[in-house]
């Protein structure tokens, strides 16, 4: 089967179709409230499976409010808070999907960027101030300001 021959002109026309068509999807793919839950859905990063999965979650804590490494891990169904930390600190979406919006489960600010002292645990504990969250000057959360994710269970 001989193909017809494309012109320059064929080429280009069908390039911008595509690119009008991918412009279409992203804008109703990118259509929530939600800049972080807008962020993930791009898929501009490649994440594991766990990865999307632990962030997705964390999309739901608000501004405000903080969770911890326990109830996050529980919520997604993974026995290890230690995976969850992981993950998190391998968040190439930082600060937008708000890694810093979750704590150890004492309340602690607990790590940030891979430490646990020093300029990063600093710039979380600002971060986490900036957006409302009530702590003591030792760093520890109010637990009003826990976030507790909703189950169907």
């Amino acid at each position: 089967m001989v193909k017809p021959k494309t012109t320059k002109s064929t080429q280009a026309r069908k390039s911008m179709t595509a690119s009008k068509h991918k412009m279409a999807l992203s804008a109703v793919v990118l259509s929530s409230k939600n800049p972080a839950k807008d962020l993930l859905a791009s898929g501009e990063k490649r994440l594991s499976a766990f990865q999307h999965q632990v962030l997705s979650a964390l999309c739901q804590v608000p501004p405000g409010k903080a969770t911890t490494y326990k109830l996050l891990a529980d919520y997604i169904g993974c026995k290890s808070c230690q995976a969850v930390g992981q993950a998190l600190r391998r968040n190439p979406y930082a600060p937008t999907v708000p890694c810093h919006r979750v704590v150890a489960h004492s309340g602690a600010v607990g790590g940030f960027g891979g430490t646990r002292c020093g300029a990063k645990i600093d710039a979380k504990m600002k971060l986490l101030r900036q957006e409302g969250v009530l702590m003591d000057d030792n760093g520890h959360i109010d637990t009003n300001c826990i976030y507790k994710f909703e189950t169907n269970a």
